[in-house]
């Protein structure tokens, strides 16, 4: 009798312990394993079709008290290597200028107040000397966890708009803006030339169409570049520009970056497909 009951005791504890276990948080490397991971786009000349992962938080729709909730960042994949994704912001999520305030034109994306609002840098990282270190992007879309997964990248900012782009300025950011190599990149998404592009239009969420020099919430608008020339910075509005336009005009921001996909912080949030006009150039 004694025997029997050591078995049925042993065999009872095996089987909560089996429970517990399960119960346990996985590691990290095992928890997204066990997630389905984004695969890079698919461009298939007329259709362009985006993985989208819901990462981070930012105020977005109206929550019609005068305010703006604090909603998920969809983000579009543009590239997967090696457990790591390059991210588009889907939409417009904010309003800024390149540069706070008017010298010339002749600011770059290493001395912009922008690259330094994205990121939480201090007043000796931007020409105006200006610090963002306690009012940023980077603070109010991300906890201290989710900017862990955010990968410092070297950043390659081309210097001149017309092809082929031979010359380049580096930083190391986390969070960063579009280049024109990036928007013309058809491995991306987006057809090679710089002129209209469905797959390049992003639309403002309430928060951005707060600003009155913005079009309504869910209406296709102007965001910022990163790339600059020997004159204004570069913007997008479906077309690749730098005509009519000041470094101190505020216009939409659209924040890109690598993140480490064996965080858990990011979930998947389906898929996105524009269907072109006209034949759009083939990734290879």
């Amino acid at each position: 009798m004694k025997t029997h009951l050591s078995i049925t005791r042993i065999f009872t504890l095996a089987m909560i312990f089996a429970v517990v276990a399960s119960l346990l948080p996985m590691d990290r490397q095992e928890a997204a394993a066990a997630r389905k991971f984004p695969k890079n786009p698919v461009n298939k000349g007329r259709t362009v079709s985006w993985d989208c992962l819901w990462f981070g938080h930012y105020p977005q729709r109206a929550d019609g008290k005068g305010g703006y909730k604090n909603d998920p960042i969809k983000w579009r994949v543009l590239s997967v290597k090696k457990g790591k994704a390059l991210l588009l912001a889907d939409k417009n999520l904010d309003v800024k200028p390149y540069n706070e305030t008017y010298v010339d034109q002749t600011v770059t994306w290493k001395a912009s107040t922008i690259r330094s609002w994205l990121n939480g840098y201090g007043s000796r990282s931007n020409r105006d000397r200006k610090s963002f270190t306690s009012d940023n992007f980077m603070d109010r879309a991300f906890t201290r966890a989710e900017q862990r997964a955010i990968l410092r990248k070297t950043v390659k900012t081309p210097t001149n708009f017309k092809r082929p782009v031979k010359k380049f300025k580096t930083t190391k950011d986390k969070i960063f803006l579009m280049s024109t190599a990036e928007a013309s990149n058809p491995a991306y998404g987006f057809p090679k030339s710089y002129g209209k592009a469905k797959a390049r239009n992003a639309v403002n969420t309430a928060y951005t169409a707060r600003e009155s020099t913005m079009q309504r919430a869910g209406d296709k608008d102007i965001w910022w570049l990163r790339s600059f020339v020997k004159g204004p910075p570069l913007w997008c509005y479906g077309y690749l520009a730098n005509d009519d336009i000041s470094v101190d005009m505020r216009v939409g921001v659209r924040p890109m970056l690598w993140l480490d996909l064996s965080s858990s912080a990011w979930r998947a949030a389906g898929s996105k497909k524009i269907v072109l006009k006209g034949k759009q150039v083939k990734a290879k």
